[in-house]
């Protein structure tokens, strides 16, 4: 899934070569423990931080470029969640599994 960034998020030395971003989106199940994951397992690590979310992640807390993606792909991968007590797979209506953000 792919957005464009707004000039004013780009800086102004990357504006001209710099137009957006490609996501993939992947569903995986954690089957471990929280302090298995490690984020400095490279020397360069790419995320400083990680902790667990809703699912359906409230919209309005995502960068407003980016909320669209976000819908799309939270849609197209709710068909694989297991479903509690046979509840509808709808955002902000089934009480679905946690999954771990990273920033």
């Amino acid at each position: 899934m792919r957005y464009e960034v707004p000039d004013r998020y780009i800086r102004r030395d990357a504006r001209g070569h710099y137009k957006g971003q490609k996501q993939i989106w992947y569903l995986l199940t954690l089957v471990g423990q929280d302090w298995d994951v490690n984020l400095r397992a490279t020397e360069h690590p790419e995320f400083d931080a990680w902790r667990w979310h809703d699912y359906w992640i409230p919209l309005e807390a995502v960068v407003e470029f980016k909320r669209g993606v976000y819908e799309m792909a939270l849609t197209e991968l709710s068909r694989y969640l297991p479903r509690p007590n046979n509840a509808p797979r709808e955002p902000r209506q089934a009480a679905a599994p946690r999954r771990p953000i990273v920033r």
